[in-house]
C-alpha cells in the first residue's frame, strides 16, 4: 500500500516540476517582439539555451533521485516481505514441531495406558483361564467390552465365542467316539478298517480332552506332582541336562526315563516335530503349560498331543508327561 502511495506521490510531483519548468522557460526565454532588434534577438536565445539546459539537468536529476528512491523504496518493501515470510515460515515449523510433540506425548500416554491396562487384566488370567467354562466366558465376554484396544477386544470376543461352541461341540463329539467306539468291538472288522477307525478315534478323544480341559475346572495340582521326561534327537546330552535342570527350577518334578539321540538315529516311535505327549485330558492344561516353558527355554515351537500311553505307569498316567524335542 505504501509503494503505491509513494509512486502516486512522485508521479504527482513530476508532472508538476515539469508544467513550473514549461511556464518558467516561456516566461524567461520568450521570444522577442518583432520589432526587437539583433542585439535582444540573441540574448533570448542565449536565455533560452541556458533554461532548456538547466531543466534538462535539473529533469534528468531529479528522474534519478525519482528512480534510485523508487528502487530503494521497492527493495525495502521486498526485504520487509522476505522478514515476514520466513517469520511465517518459522512459525509454521513451530506450530508443527509443537503438534507433532503433542501428538507424540499423547501417543505415549495412550500406549502407557494400554501397558497398565494389559498388566491390569494379567492379574486376572490366572483365574480366568484355570476356572470353568462358565467362569471363562464372564472373564471373556467383560473384557470383550471394557477392554480399550480394539483389536484385544475383538480378541475376547473370539473367544467368548469359542468356548460357546465349544460347549455345543462337546455332546456331537462324544457321541461320534461312542459310535466309532463300538465300530471297533466288532471282531469281523477288517484290518484296514479297523486302522482308519482307530485313527479316528484318536482325533476325536483328542478333541474330547481339549474340550474337557477347557469347559471342566481342573483339580488344582502343584506342578511338582507331574513328571517330566524328556527324550532330544539332535541334541546333546549337556544341553538335554541344563533343559532338565531349568524344568526342575520352574517346579515340574523330572521322570528317570530322559535320553539324547544323534539327529541321524531318531527312533521310529519318535514324534515327527517337537511334542509334548498327555496321557489324561486332566492333564493336558498341565502339558500346554509344559510347552509354553519349552518354547521360552529353546526357542521352538512345540505341540501338544494325547500319547498312546504305552510304557506309562496307569496309576500315574494323569501326573505323567513325555516330551520329544527335535533340534533343527
Amino acid at each position: 500500500m505504501n509503494y503505491y502511495l509513494f509512486l502516486a506521490g512522485a508521479f504527482g510531483v513530476g508532472c508538476g516540476v515539469a508544467i513550473a519548468a514549461a511556464l518558467l522557460t516561456y516566461r524567461h526565454a520568450s521570444p522577442p517582439a518583432a520589432e526587437a532588434t539583433d542585439a535582444q534577438r540573441q540574448d533570448a536565445l542565449e536565455r533560452f539555451k541556458i533554461w532548456t539546459e538547466f531543466w534538462k539537468y535539473f529533469l534528468v536529476s531529479f528522474a534519478l533521485v525519482l528512480i534510485t528512491t523508487l528502487l530503494g523504496q521497492i527493495l525495502k518493501q521486498r526485504e520487509l516481505d522476505l522478514q515476514k515470510s520466513k517469520q511465517a515460515s518459522e512459525l509454521a515449523l513451530q506450530q508443527t514441531k509443537q503438534e507433532g510433540e503433542l501428538a507424540l506425548e499423547k501417543e505415549k500416554q495412550t500406549s502407557k495406558g494400554l501397558m497398565d491396562e494389559n498388566t491390569n487384566l494379567g492379574a486376572f488370567l490366572d483365574k480366568a483361564m484355570v476356572d470353568s467354562a462358565d467362569q471363562q466366558f464372564r472373564f471373556a465376554s467383560y473384557f470383550s467390552h471394557l477392554v480399550r484396544d480394539a483389536e484385544a477386544r475383538k480378541r475376547w470376543e473370539s473367544y467368548a465365542a469359542f468356548i460357546q461352541e465349544a460347549k455345543k461341540a462337546a455332546p456331537k463329539l462324544e457321541t461320534e467316539a461312542k459310535q466309532v467306539a463300538a465300530q471297533l468291538n466288532n471282531p469281523q472288522l477288517p484290518e484296514a478298517k479297523r486302522a482308519e477307525l482307530q485313527m479316528k478315534s484318536n482325533d476325536l478323544q483328542s478333541k474330547l480332552d481339549l474340550n474337557k480341559a477347557l469347559l471342566e475346572a481342573p483339580a488344582t495340582r502343584d506342578k511338582s506332582a507331574y513328571s517330566v521326561g524328556l527324550q532330544t534327537v539332535g541334541v546333546d546330552a549337556n544341553e538335554r541336562v541344563s533343559i532338565n535342570e531349568k524344568l526342575q527350577a520352574e517346579g515340574y518334578g523330572l521322570d528317570p526315563t530322559t535320553w539324547s539321540y544323534p539327529a541321524d538315529q531318531r527312533p521310529s516311535w519318535f514324534a515327527a516335530q517337537s511334542t509334548v505327549f498327555y496321557y489324561s485330558s486332566s492333564s493336558r492344561p498341565m502339558a500346554e503349560q509344559v510347552a509354553r516353558f519349552l518354547k521360552r527355554t529353546t526357542g521352538q515351537d512345540f505341540i501338544v498331543q494325547r500319547g498312546a500311553g504305552l510304557g506309562v505307569d496307569s496309576s500315574r498316567a494323569d501326573l505323567t508327561l513325555f516330551v520329544h524335542y527335535i533340534k533343527p
